[in-house]
């Protein structure tokens, strides 16, 4: 593989799996891959890909799954003693999910252009510096807005790891793939999680971007990071050209990078009503409501003690969470004032900040 694409290994990492780096980009294991696809689909049947050697042990590369481990080996992800649950789709009203983001960009029109050729995205409506963005023409997935004097988030802030738009089915995975090799440059990684199949993407302003498609029925104690079998998915390709993302795509989840994980879920879990679902030791976990293998996503792999990035810094702006009902809302207002998360009962929207500084508006499911 390394003649033929020229690519040499930099790293890894533990969600997207990517281990290459094309000769002459940035050293960053998760930057862009500009090659074409479809010559890693024939000549290698899948794409390579794996769990990253940086974070995993030993048990993790000779087994098919990631092994369940003591809390105290802090690699392997682990939900034996936390929650049995199976993936559901993430669009049951009951449950407490992310509806939609909105996005800092320093270059509007440009952003525009990848979310519509790239991701397949609809534009339903543009104003001066916020563009919205939609599957369908009605429900908006991803705000996109341009501040007057955008700047990069410094390295080692808080903030978005990355989006993930949930597809409907594994035969849209399987085209979106095919898609992708008109627009490999934007490729992160691509990987089997077991309860999933994702593909990972940057945006232009690095904004991570996950397209995946779930396997029903899958218990959450099976998920973990294997290469994805491009050669199998794409047997379930439909041959049709990948003209728009599906209009029954909604936003799966959100990965957000925090100062400290413990510290997130202890917040998420008894302010917002999240139950934890997984962990990697102290480094990671994966939390949802009604039995999803994740909505929220936590981490700290480059953000440790990290600070709130700039007003002005490109990256997540806000996320915005539906509640199922007002009882749910008013239960959650509580607990933040008990809690001094919350000076005082303020008027909706809710708008609140975690611990890390990451914006959560939160309104009840219409």
């Amino acid at each position: 593989m390394s003649d033929l694409l020229n690519l040499s290994q930099r790293g890894s990492h533990p969600l997207y799996g990517t281990p290459f780096v094309a000769h002459g980009t940035s050293p960053c294991p998760l930057r862009r891959i500009s090659v074409n696809i479809v010559e890693i689909h024939y000549h290698q049947g899948i794409l390579t890909v794996a769990p990253s050697k940086s974070i995993t042990n030993e048990d993790m590369n000779k087994s098919r799954r990631y092994q369940q481990v003591s809390k105290d080996s802090g690699n392997s992800i682990e939900t034996g003693s936390i929650r049995k649950g199976r993936v559901y789709m993430t669009n049951n009203k009951n449950v407490t999910k992310v509806r939609r983001v909105v996005l800092m960009v320093s270059d509007l029109n440009r952003s525009i252009k990848f979310y519509e050729e790239v991701i397949g995205l609809k534009t339903r409506k543009n104003e001066k510096n916020r563009a919205y963005l939609s599957p369908d023409g009605i429900r908006d997935l991803i705000i996109l807005y341009q501040p007057e004097n955008p700047e990069p988030a410094p390295a080692g802030s808080t903030g978005l790891f990355h989006i993930a738009l949930l597809l409907p089915a594994r035969e849209d995975l399987a085209d979106l793939w095919l898609h992708l090799k008109e627009h490999s440059r934007w490729l992160a990684g691509a990987s089997d999680h077991s309860v999933s199949e994702a593909i990972y993407l940057e945006d232009p302003d690095g904004n991570g971007i996950e397209i995946y498609a779930d396997r029903k029925g899958v218990p959450v104690k099976e998920m973990g990071t294997e290469r994805l079998q491009v050669e199998e998915l794409l047997q379930h390709a439909t041959g049709n050209p990948w003209k728009s993302i599906p209009k029954e795509t909604v936003m799966g989840h959100i990965h957000l990078k925090v100062r400290d994980v413990p510290e997130a879920v202890e917040f998420y879990r008894d302010y917002l009503g999240f139950d934890l679902m997984a962990k990697m030791g102290n480094h990671a976990a994966f939390m949802s409501t009604g039995g999803y293998h994740h909505h929220i996503g936590l981490n700290s792999w480059n953000s440790l003690g990290g600070k709130k990035p700039g007003e002005n810094a490109t990256g997540l702006d806000r996320a915005l969470i539906v509640v199922p009902d007002r009882n749910t809302l008013e239960a959650i207002k509580r607990r933040l004032v008990e809690g001094e998360k919350l000076i005082e009962d303020t008027q909706e929207p809710l708008i609140i900040e975690d611990p890390s500084g990451n914006t959560l508006q939160l309104v009840v499911e219409e």
